[in-house]
């Protein structure tokens, strides 16, 4: 499979799971939703390349909020948070902010 349409299958389960999250007024870790979209696969940690590989699906399904291609708001990419925190990255108040 091309490294694009990976990419754009885990943009979309990103965005399925933020609904679902908003719908269930729940969160979830960025460690589960990386499990989940599949970037983290079952038995590896966590670590801080996929954080950053996080990062970047994040921006790419936030700019399918921007365009309207979703029901999606912002606020709701809140729902994936820091284990140690339980608070959405430092990159969200940077992004609600610009």
């Amino acid at each position: 499979m091309r490294l694009a349409t990976v990419y754009a299958k885990q943009v979309s389960s990103l965005v399925d799971l933020i609904t679902l999250l908003r719908d269930l007024n729940q969160t979830v870790t960025y460690e589960y939703a990386a499990r989940y979209i599949g970037l983290l696969p079952d038995g590896e940690r966590w670590n801080l390349p996929r954080l950053g590989a996080m990062s970047k699906l994040l921006n790419a399904a936030a700019t399918l909020v921007a365009g309207g291609d979703t029901d999606l708001k912002v606020e709701d990419f809140a729902r994936i948070v820091n284990k140690r925190t339980g608070e959405p990255g430092a990159g969200f108040d940077d992004y609600c902010n610009s």
